[in-house]
């Protein structure tokens, strides 16, 4: 039995304390139906509440009212009618000892450029092409643009802290808004928003300290960055860290949720099991930020082993870890490690389509999206044929194509989608019920996989229906 030194000790986040330093990361699952929280949205929440995690981040949540997220689907945080889902999701994660977090998010240029170009059109902090439509050139803000969009940004915090969440996170990362403006490949003004680092970072560090006011020096606030954008003339470390000490030093923020990558970079940011981005991969990166400050500081990357969590915590890389697509695949991950049954947790296979591949379809899953759990009396045989050497491997081939669950039939779209898949628009998603005719005639009801639905040697009619155990 392993035995964890850092990972299910406390850690102090400003006024709040979390009960151990696992944290299901912000992620898009579209499920918002109507841009609101349901009964299934609070139960995907719960879930993971109740599997131990000490502190749930939900993802992009808007908070512009004439923005729309391209192609994502999220909360509507511009609009008061929200405050009571999200009271009923901040009660459920309370009730299993959990922290909740609601991350704020304006898209920029990643705003639907079809929805309404004449009066919402995307926008940006200049007139750059996006990369998802070349030929469209979002609208340069102008400066009362500007002020209204930071007050939106403090008005979405005030109604998180009403719904009882305990805190928000400023989306600094990723390519959004306030990214686009850090990037001096995005933001070429020559105003005071644009030019020297301090300049790019003015609309950011304006929409914290608007926010911070909003709710008051006690309320957890804390931002996303890149610890780098991966992407030529864009951010890298150093800049990054220059930022990360000039926020801290106004006092504004609580922690730093640090990731990698931006829409144009993705592969860093979401990698698949393909080699080359190994578990844990972000240390490197991550590692200089912590060093820069004092904060908390929280990494993610492809973590889906508690030993390696607790190693990167150790190894001073990072005070907290990330996880989103492992606690997808295992909701019950901390629980599990916390009590020693490290060869239960389901790794996640990291293979992208059952979670990242939908979700840029516009579909996405719902609570109900776990396998269901083999019984606890798993034989020694099982356990054994279940050993992390074997069902980890990304480099071999053979491993990955020999890699099965003993006695669980193979997870597919319809585990995420079930019958409550909802599109971008918030309508049913028309293709469950093919998803599901699909599944059925390629699973046995021995839960076997057959020969053509396993990995590296799908058919392209299988590759359109499977989806395997990962998320965003």
């Amino acid at each position: 039995m392993p035995e964890f030194q850092y990972l299910f000790t406390p850690l102090q986040i400003g006024s709040m304390t979390i009960k151990n330093r696992i944290i299901f990361g912000p992620h898009v699952t579209n499920h918002w139906p109507n841009h609101m929280p349901d009964d299934d949205t609070t139960a995907y929440y719960e879930e993971r509440a109740k599997g131990g995690v000490g502190m749930i981040i939900t993802g992009a949540t808007p908070v512009d009212q004439d923005s729309d997220y391209h192609h994502f689907t999220q909360a509507a945080l511009w609009s008061d009618e929200v405050i009571p889902g999200f009271a009923s999701i901040a009660d459920a994660v309370h009730q299993h000892g959990s922290k909740f977090i609601i991350q704020l998010v304006h898209p920029g240029t990643h705003q639907n450029p079809d929805k309404d170009r004449e009066h919402h059109p995307s926008v940006s902090p200049s007139s750059v092409p996006v990369t998802d439509k070349a030929w469209y050139v979002p609208k340069e803000l102008e400066l009362h643009e500007i002020r209204t969009i930071q007050d939106r940004y403090a008005n979405a915090a005030v109604r998180a802290q009403k719904a009882g969440a305990d805190g928000v996170e400023v989306h600094f990362a990723h390519g959004y808004l306030i990214s686009q403006f850090l990037s001096a490949v995005k933001n070429r003004r020559t105003d005071e928003y644009g030019g020297s680092t301090e300049n790019r970072l003015r609309f950011g560090l304006e929409v914290l300290r608007k926010v911070r006011a909003a709710v008051g020096p006690d309320y957890v606030v804390g931002i996303r960055v890149n610890n780098n954008d991966m992407f030529p003339g864009s951010l890298e470390t150093d800049e990054v860290v220059r930022i990360c000490q000039m926020i801290e030093a106004e006092g504004l923020i609580d922690y730093v949720n640090v990731s990698q990558g931006l829409l144009r970079s993705v592969h860093f940011m979401i990698p698949t099991h393909y080699p080359g981005l190994e578990p844990g991969y972000q240390a490197p990166f991550t590692s200089q930020v912590k060093a820069g400050v004092s904060l908390p500081v929280f990494q993610v990357g492809r973590i889906n082993d508690p030993v390696l969590a607790d190693s990167l915590i150790a190894d001073g890389n990072a005070d907290a870890v990330v996880m989103i697509r492992e606690l997808v695949a295992e909701p019950m991950f901390a629980k599990l490690a916390e009590e020693g049954k490290t060869e239960d947790i389901r790794p996640c296979a990291y293979w992208n389509q059952g979670c990242f591949h939908r979700i840029a379809q516009g579909c996405g899953w719902s609570a109900r999206s776990t396998p269901a759990r083999a019984t606890s009396a798993r034989t020694a045989s099982t356990a054994s044929s279940r050993r992390p050497s074997a069902r980890r491997s990304s480099s071999s081939a053979a491993a990955r194509r020999a890699w099965r669950w003993p006695g669980r039939a193979p997870t597919a779209v319809t585990r995420w989608c079930s019958t409550s898949a909802r599109t971008s628009s918030g309508a049913r998603c028309t293709s469950s019920s093919s998803c599901r005719s699909a599944t059925r005639s390629r699973t046995g009801s021995t839960g076997s996989t057959p020969r053509s639905t396993r990995p590296g040697r799908r058919s392209s009619s299988a590759r359109r229906s499977t989806a395997t155990t990962s998320s965003p």
